[in-house]
């Protein structure tokens, strides 16, 4: 009976993990195709591509205007590089929810690194949209 539930127990964890695994990718996904949408100065589509929290707390003319001046200063992407990946249920400022939080080492055109930051957000069981994204300049 022990050997019986140990195995169940194992395979619930695998089926867990599997699961985890499987969103954390469709959240990745979700921030790289998102990403081509800025790096393509396609404000427009990815103001739409934004999570509806988003939508709720700025205008798209807003949104547009901030990225075409944070993007004329920096230039075009010219390298990205994945850092990190960190799964977590709260964010600063932001409603409670499943989040993605990736980072990425980038360098612009304009000769200039950043820390580029891109939280995708759970909408729905199967569906995500980016919540948040930041560029830290690094010296």
């Amino acid at each position: 009976m022990r050997l019986i539930l140990s195995i169940l127990l194992v395979i619930s964890l695998v089926s867990v993990e599997n699961a985890q695994a499987e969103s954390v990718a469709k959240a990745h996904e979700a921030a790289k195709s998102w990403l081509v949408l800025q790096d393509d100065g396609d404000y427009a589509r990815s103001w739409e591509r934004l999570s509806d929290h988003v939508h709720e707390t700025m205008s798209k003319r807003k949104w547009e205007e901030g990225a075409v001046s944070e993007r004329a200063r920096l230039g075009k992407v010219i390298s990205r590089r994945f850092k990190s990946a960190e799964f977590t249920h709260t964010v600063p400022g932001l409603p409670d929810g499943d989040y993605l939080v990736l980072q990425y080492e980038s360098l612009f055109e304009n000769k200039i690194k950043a820390l580029e930051t891109v939280v995708p957000f759970r909408e729905t069981s199967d569906s995500w949209r980016v919540m948040a994204y930041f560029i830290k300049l690094k010296s």
